[in-house]
């Protein structure tokens, strides 16, 4: 009775309400599948009451057993049977008996109750694995290799853990959310899309992971696998639309340029990231021009010098763990060569030797040509110089140098008939024209005297009148040096002034008529075209890229991100532009602090009905119990 009044206990136990048969038997540490008692509960328990039946059954077993004595006559020849039958033991046999026959009514019982058991086990459900694919993944890790290997690595990891517990999706995070395989709980078909991911391009849009989701439901998990933290401002939107951001690799410290913009005749940079103090060099062709010390987060300003050319780099040194946006290509139209004429009656060999070594003058679209003939080819020339020239008429339109030569319509008077020794007496150091020059032992032996009209701006006077100076008028913009660089009458050129001088005269004047633009522009931005021109890029090398898209806005069109100088046309003349990875939304930025493994699904009980088992038992005790019905027969 111990046993059975166990069971009995147990049935008022769940009936009372307790809570103790929801049990994990994984929790318990021993690994057992079978529940015990304590985990059995029942559908109906009021059939339990009956197993105060059992006594009863014994009693009636015994009463049974007592009215199937055998009474006979005294005689004879019963003596022997009766003595045979009494010699035999029956009590093991009456016991077994009684046994089976309590184990079948309890069993019906039990039956009856519909038994079953409860037990807690992990849940199930749908995941959605986002792995970053971001341009940024292209930073170098601690070992030197690219942290989208660890990306991938870890995503293959997280793949193997969510298709345990459910079925799987997969996306990148690249300029959005894009899905790359669907539910499934086939890895396989996931590791296959990782295997050939493509190209790491494009921006971290956190705002679409948080609206994801809205379109997988609030029952799904969305894992993000990323080496990089969310943007500022949006840790709190994350959190709220339940998305797990799991740390995948430690890119290096790095620091990036992050926006370039003209001021004055150089450009103002900003450094992003993190790291060292580095060196912001500029280049042309390899040589550097100029460098700057920077710190990562801070701005600064860098001259471009007249010898810069139209196509200098802008190079962060020495090289981070992201290289590509260490280097940023500038496009400088009004720094493109200049096609000069020279106007001149007289050899200039000083001019000629200059031409050949400058870095801003087109040398083959370049000409010279005589006074008398020079006024019906103006036009195809970016500026013209006049070398020892008195115009008795107004110069046409353009743009000029004057080297000890004059016209009538110009604000500046010079009198070629008074000719003497100058100095400078005053200088506008920091004047385009002459700030990098020393002019404190210029000497000038031969000069005309000149005097200064309205509208007229002098830069260096001298004691016989404005030394350099500028000016214009309706039709003509001009820079004016009183004399030539000739050794004969000056020691400008023995200071190598006059090169630098006269190149910053050309660059300001085409400067003045050509529009600047943007030095580069961010890879992934907006071109504007403008009229005539198509939505297609070509390499320096004439090789066309595909079509730019269009912007859903209509306001422009999409850059590329591939950094580097473009024409917008296969023409000589087609307008250049600059591409470089300036303050991309895909640049790599601090590590996150997140996991590194997915959370279980929510526990679900499981219910197990113990009417089979049960059955199974009741099979097994009739059977013995007819087995001994039928040894009783053969006594």
């Amino acid at each position: 009775m111990p046993l059975f009044a166990g069971v009995l206990r147990a049935g008022r136990h769940r009936r009372s309400g307790g809570a103790s048969g929801r049990r994990l038997a994984a929790s318990r540490g021993d690994g057992r599948v079978i529940p015990s008692l304590s985990d059995i509960q029942f559908s109906d328990p009021a059939w339990l009451d009956a197993l105060w039946g059992l006594p009863v059954i014994v009693a009636l077993y015994l009463m049974r057993r007592r009215t199937a004595r055998v009474f006979v006559p005294h005689l004879p020849i019963w003596e022997g049977v009766l003595e045979r039958m009494r010699s035999r033991s029956r009590w093991l046999r009456t016991l077994l008996s009684i046994l089976l026959q309590l184990l079948i009514f309890t069993t019906a019982v039990l039956l009856l109750a519909g038994p079953y058991a409860e037990r807690d086990v992990g849940g199930e459900g749908h995941t959605v694995i986002v792995v970053d694919r971001s341009l940024g993944v292209r930073v170098r890790g601690a070992g030197g290799a690219p942290v989208s290997e660890a990306v991938l690595e870890q995503a293959r990891e997280l793949i193997s853990q969510a298709v345990a517990s459910g079925s799987a999706s997969l996306a990148f995070l690249q300029d959005g959310v894009r899905a790359r395989v669907t539910a499934t709980r086939d890895p396989e078909r996931l590791f296959a899309a990782l295997d050939d991911p493509g190209a790491a391009r494009g921006r971290r849009d956190w705002d679409a992971v948080a609206a994801l989701r809205v379109a997988v439901g609030p029952t799904s998990r969305i894992v993000v696998v990323t080496p990089f933290a969310p943007d500022p401002g949006l840790g709190e939107a994350l959190r709220d639309a339940q998305v797990l951001v799991v740390r995948a690799g430690t890119p290096q410290p790095q620091a990036g340029v992050v926006g370039v913009h003209r001021e004055a005749d150089g450009v103002k940079v900003r450094v992003g990231g993190s790291g060292p103090e580095r060196q912001l060099v500029l280049r042309r062709d390899g040589v550097v021009l100029t460098d700057v010390g920077v710190k990562p987060g801070s701005e600064v300003w860098i001259r471009i010098p007249a010898d810069a050319g139209s196509a200098p780099d802008l190079v962060l040194e020495p090289e981070d763990g992201f290289p590509e946006d260490d280097r940023v290509p500038l496009v400088l139209p009004e720094r493109q060569r200049i096609r000069v004429l020279v106007v001149t009656d007289t050899p200039t060999p000083w001019l000629d030797a200059w031409f050949k070594a400058s870095a801003v003058i087109d040398v083959a679209g370049s000409s010279r040509t005589r006074s008398t003939q020079f006024r019906e080819w103006v036009d195809d020339y970016d500026v013209t110089i006049l070398v020892d020239d008195q115009q008795e008429l107004p110069l046409p339109r353009g743009r000029y140098v004057l080297l000890a030569s004059g016209a009538p319509d110009l604000p500046i008077a010079r009198d070629v008939r008074r000719i003497g020794a100058s100095e400078p007496v005053k200088t506008r150091r920091e004047d385009p024209l002459v700030r990098a020059l020393d002019l404190s032992r210029w000497e000038i032996e031969k000069v005309a005297r000149t005097r200064a009209r309205a509208g007229l701006e002098v830069v260096v006077d001298g004691s016989t009148g404005p030394l350099i100076s500028r000016g214009s008028t309706d039709e003509v913009k001009f820079v004016d040096i009183a004399v030539r660089p000739d050794p004969a009458s000056s020691t400008l050129p023995l200071l190598a002034a006059f090169p630098l001088m006269l190149e910053a005269a050309l660059v300001e004047l085409v400067a003045r008529e050509r529009e600047a633009g943007p030095p580069v522009l961010a890879a992934g931005g907006t071109l504007a075209l403008l009229p005539g021109e198509e939505p297609v890029l070509y390499t320096p090398g004439g090789a066309a890229l595909p079509p730019l898209a269009e912007l859903p806005d209509a306001t422009g069109y999409r850059l590329p991100e591939r950094p580097g100088r473009y024409w917008l046309g296969d023409s000589d003349d087609a307008r250049r532009i600059a591409v470089a990875l300036l303050d991309h939304p895909g640049r790599p930025m601090e590590p996150p602090a997140g996991a590194q493994s997915l959370p279980g699904f929510p526990e679900r009980t499981v219910r197990a009905s113990l009417r089979w088992a049960l059955l199974w038992v009741l099979a097994a005790a009739l059977g013995l119990e007819w087995w001994l019905w039928q040894l009783r027969g053969t006594d």
